[in-house]
Parts: structure tokens; sequence; C-alpha cells
């Protein structure tokens, strides 16, 4: 897999996601629980679709599948976690004990990394997953549970501070990948570094964020965040954000985001040149 070009592995990664939105999910969890009505399921895709609770709806938690040395990056779980706060349900990191990615035999992860990815699960309201793959002979290999278990202590020590906490956020990003479908624009090429970068500054900075899909609720926040790339054709989102905008709240704006066929799609100033919405 390592030696498919990246932008053929993006290829097929769209194609698999095309034909996940053509299954009949309510149909397959009618099916599974008219078996088992208390079954928990989860369909899994290497990623939670952004902007798509149709699909999430469809899962009774969200599993974030994301491997930081086997091709997702460490930027991809904060992301995808961030998002998956806000669709009401339980929601864990999976992550593995492998150098590389899945089914690695021979490899561990360095112990700091595991450490590392347990507490950032914790840091953004998620539980705990590492993946393992049984060795052929059927033994359990001690090497890898005394990495996992090093983790896992330390989580062990945060967890009364962990469980039934909520987190909270003054600060909404609005997701190119989220808002796709509405904003034609938004992901040139396929390209998520405004998404990324985005989130690595709110991360960095230490600030209390969300990220944020068409169906959120906008008046929750103090500030919204429109990265890069985030032209806002006329309809109803940029109603919305005009009438957020007239209840107080701001707008940070970054490259063609705000924009739309290059006008700005809010009229920040009015005819007498003073300002009609506070600016930041």
């Amino acid at each position: 897999y390592e030696d498919i070009p990246r932008d053929l592995q993006k290829k097929a990664f769209r194609a698999q996601m095309a034909l996940a939105a053509e299954l009949d999910l309510p149909a397959i969890v009618k099916a599974a629980r008219a078996i088992k009505p208390d079954v928990r399921i989860f369909h899994n895709q290497g990623h939670i679709p952004c902007g798509r609770r149709d699909f999430a709806a469809a899962n009774t938690h969200q599993e974030i599948e994301s491997l930081p040395t086997g091709g997702w990056g460490y930027d991809h779980f904060p992301k995808s976690a961030k998002y998956a706060a806000l669709l009401g349900s339980e929601y864990l990191g999976m992550t593995g004990k492998f150098h590389t990615t899945w089914g690695e035999f021979g490899g561990f992860k360095h112990p700091n990394a595991l450490r590392y990815e347990a507490a950032l699960a914790n840091a953004c309201g998620a539980r705990c997953s590492v993946g393992d793959q049984l060795h052929p002979d059927g033994e359990f290999d001690l090497s890898t549970y005394t990495l996992i278990g090093a983790a896992y202590a330390e989580v062990e020590a945060r967890q009364p501070w962990l469980m039934g906490s909520h987190l909270t956020a003054d600060i909404g990003l609005l997701s190119a990948e989220n808002f796709r479908r509405i904003c034609p624009n938004a992901l040139p090429d396929g390209n998520l570094n405004p998404d990324l970068g985005a989130n690595r500054i709110m991360m960095e900075g230490h600030y209390l964020y969300d990220i944020l899909d068409p169906e959120a609720d906008f008046s929750k926040y103090r500030l919204l965040i429109l990265p890069d790339t985030m032209e806002i054709p006329e309809g109803d989102l940029r109603n919305r954000l005009n009438d957020y905008l007239a209840k107080g709240g701001k707008l940070l704006l970054t490259g063609r985001s705000g924009t739309y066929e290059g006008k700005f799609a809010f009229d920040f100033i009015n005819h007498k040149d003073r300002l009609k919405y506070p600016m930041v």
C-alpha cells in the first residue's frame, strides 16, 4: 500500500466513499437489530465522512481510525475528533501498536508515541482503542501488551477527571471538507490543507473550539472561523452567517473566505463607510 502513489490512494478513497454513499445503511442496521436489538454498530470506512450526519446516524458510536504513521498523519485524528464531538454519540480514537500500519508483524510503536496518542484522544473527549493483530502462532505477544499497558496506566490515572466530562467551546471552525457540498470551491483538487492548518493553529494556541458542519448551531459560538477557501455563494449558509453577524457574532476570514466570484459575500461596510458589523 505504501508503494502506491498518493494521488492514486486519494482517488481510491474517494471511490470508496462514493460506493459507501450508495449503501442502504438504515436497512443494514434494521437487519442487524432484528437479530440482536442492542447490537453496537459501526460502519468502518477508514475515516468518518465529515459533513455526512446521515452516515454517522447509522452508527451507535463513532470509531476514528487514525494511525499517524500508517498514512493518516498526526493532523487527522484531532480534526476528526473535534467533528465527532458534535454528533451526539460516544467516539473513540483507534490507533495501533504498529510502527507503521496494520498487520506489521515484528514492529512496535515507540512507547512515547502511544502515550501521546492516548493522551490526545482523551484531550479531544475520545475513548481509546489500540489495535493489534494476533500472530499466526495464536500467542499474545507480551511486549505488545507491556507497551499498551504503559500508555493505559496513564489513561487510568486520568480517568476520574474524564468520566462524565464534556467538551466546551466558544470558537467554531467551519471545515471546508464539511461544507464542500454547499461551497463548491472549498476543496480545490481535494486539498485539505486549509482545514488542517486552521485546526493545528487552534490546537497549538490552546483554544476551545469545535469543527462545524452545515447542521451546527452557529449561535453557540462567539467567533466563527472560515479558513482560506470558504467562498460563500448566495443561499442558506450566507443568510445564516449574516444573521449570526447581525446578532453580534464575529467572523475571522482568511484567504478567499467570505467572498464569492471576487466580491465580498457580506456587507461589512455600509454606504456611509461606517462599520456595519464588528470586525476582528
